[in-house]
């Protein structure tokens, strides 16, 4: 029944978001009344994840790509952009280094 594999760990930031679902789901609940449509998918994901709905989309389109390149299932994050030294950089030695 469980979509996740046992004995994975799921950080801080997954904990917050199904947080963040579990109260959505309870404050609908209480309410008795969906915040959103059933057909409104899109909306109701951003609002029981805590997200925007342009992440929403961004996701779905990278899932189609992936379906459709038989590349898996694996959504990557971008890593973050770090400065790379040039690999010929030229050293002044003075005598006293030397």
């Amino acid at each position: 029944m469980s979509g996740r594999k046992k004995n994975k760990v799921v950080h801080s930031e997954g904990h917050g978001i199904i947080s963040n679902i579990i109260e959505k789901c309870d404050e609908e609940a209480k309410n008795k009344s969906f915040a959103f449509t059933v057909s409104q998918a899109t909306k109701r994901a951003a609002y029981y994840a805590g997200v925007s709905e342009s992440l929403i989309k961004s996701i779905r389109k990278q899932k189609k790509e992936l379906s459709e390149s038989g590349e898996g299932s694996i959504l990557r994050t971008p890593g973050k952009k770090r400065k790379t030294r040039p690999e010929h950089t030229v050293v002044n030695i003075d005598d006293f280094d030397k």
